[in-house]
């Protein structure tokens, strides 16, 4: 993780979120943690270790942190995420400032935690719905969904704790645009009602922000908190065919 890097990006988010005048922890900090490879995540080094050293680095600039790790896919396969971490962030200067003065310090305390690539993503949290951030507790189950930048032959990268495989569905074409106000506005509502709340507690969805003249390596995401495992597990296959038809709008 280019720490100092990051902080100088965080930085320079400071200004336009106050331009903005959005609520609190309206951004966030994304770690992501990608499997292949000798790649490892040490889940129980990471939760007992590493996250009080952030705690005390970052004090009270940050509302929030979840760790959240993946768990094989239905068909065997292993996770495209072994983790990831997400800050939501409260006081955007300090945090920057407090990120780049203690980034050799984190790096080293983290590769006693995981092995392999990481990537750093700065996000704009776009959508709420459901209960709020505050009622997610450790052992909660979500299904998490990634649109990368950059065309994908696989898709939108699937690193759900828990979650099965998208059906169907891809990242953004060549020569296409990811329409974020129809990700926000239209689809993802819909996506929430097919679910429904005797399913899915709450949803939560970002904005990747680009960075420094820097593409941001996710265009958007979304986070799917799971209530009922049993009324969860039918609803891709029954509600996949009207997804299916809304996709199609998400790029243009």
């Amino acid at each position: 993780m280019a720490g100092t890097a990051a902080g100088q990006m965080l930085a320079g988010l400071a200004r336009a979120q106050d331009a903005a005048s959005r609520p609190p922890a309206a951004l966030s900090m994304t770690v992501l943690f990608p499997g292949g490879g000798r790649a490892k995540f040490d889940a129980d080094k990471y939760v007992r270790k590493h996250l009080p050293l952030l705690k005390e680095i970052y004090g009270g600039s940050v509302e929030r942190i979840e760790v959240r790790t993946a768990a094989s896919s239905s068909t065997g396969m292993p996770p495209a995420m072994l983790a990831m971490s997400t800050m939501w962030i409260l006081d955007v200067p300090a945090f920057g400032q407090r990120l780049a003065a203690n980034a050799e310090r984190i790096n080293k305390d983290l590769d006693a935690a995981s092995r392999g690539n990481r990537l750093v993503t700065v996000e704009r949290v776009a959508l709420e719905l459901g209960e709020p951030r505050g009622t997610v507790s450790q052992g909660d189950q979500v299904f998490s969904l990634l649109y990368p930048a950059k065309p994908m032959a696989m898709g939108p990268l699937p690193a759900g704790r828990g979650g099965p495989p998208p059906r169907g569905g891809g990242g953004p074409p060549p020569e296409t645009t990811f329409d974020t106000r129809y990700f926000v506005e239209e689809y993802l509502p819909r996506l929430y009602a097919l679910y429904g709340e005797e399913a899915v507690r709450r949803l939560e969805a970002t904005l990747g922000q680009d960075q420094g003249g820097q593409k941001a390596t996710y265009v958007g995401a979304y986070h799917l908190l799971i209530r009922d495992r049993g009324a969860f597990n039918p609803k891709p296959g029954s509600a996949f065919p009207k997804l299916q038809q809304i996709a199609g709008s998400l790029t243009k």
